[in-house]
């Protein structure tokens, strides 16, 4: 045996670690770049949809506070290119009369924005104006202004309202399942305070 034989690296063996070292480093820092951008991604989301519950929580109470009848089901609806609303009438003082009632009404406008208008006193002026609305509170921008339908019977009366908001985080781009979700929202509420 050769006594003076020196253990050690040879120059290949050297560039193959570094070559490996190179290539787990880029693979980490690839891989820690795409979490960071789906964590982004995510958080944007969780935010747009903490917004669209409770935005549809509102409407939903809305909804389901409305009292009306047959004849004057309490429900108003407009659908215009400036403006596109929905008004649901709430008992006052007498609930055996609709003339001190207030009306909650939220409405999307040309830019697609929900708003949520000031209760207005009865007899609500038709047909609805942004003017006559009042002050507003901005709730959410939806990617689709169509938010609510109104379903009745064969006969006319009403059976439900559908309410539904479709939104993305950037309305100017195209849906993308990863950078911008398109999501939709929806519920369904008959409002108890309807009389035959």
């Amino acid at each position: 045996m050769d006594k003076n034989k020196q253990r050690g690296l040879t120059l290949v063996e050297l560039l193959v670690a570094v070559v490996l070292v190179v290539i787990v480093t880029l693979g980490t820092a690839g891989f820690s770049v795409s979490m960071g951008r789906l964590q982004r991604a995510s958080r944007r989301q969780t935010l747009s949809t903490i917004e669209a519950e409770s935005a549809m929580v509102t409407l939903r109470k809305a909804a389901l506070q409305t009292v009306g009848d047959n004849n004057d089901r309490g429900i108003y609806s407009l659908d215009k290119p400036a403006i596109n609303m929905i008004c649901f009438r709430h008992a006052a003082n007498d609930i055996f009369s609709y003339d001190d009632d207030v009306w909650w009404c939220f409405g999307v406008d040309s830019s697609n924005d929900l708003w949520a208008c000031d209760p207005i006193d009865a007899p609500l002026p038709v047909p609805m104006t942004w003017s006559q609305c009042g002050s507003k509170t901005h709730m959410i921008g939806l990617s689709d202004r169509n938010f609510y339908d109104i379903v009745e019977d064969g006969s006319g009366r009403l059976l439900s309202v559908k309410l539904s908001l479709t939104l993305r985080q950037d309305r100017s781009s195209p849906v993308h399942p990863v950078n911008n979700p398109e999501y939709t929202l929806t519920t369904e509420v008959s409002p108890p305070g309807q009389s035959s």
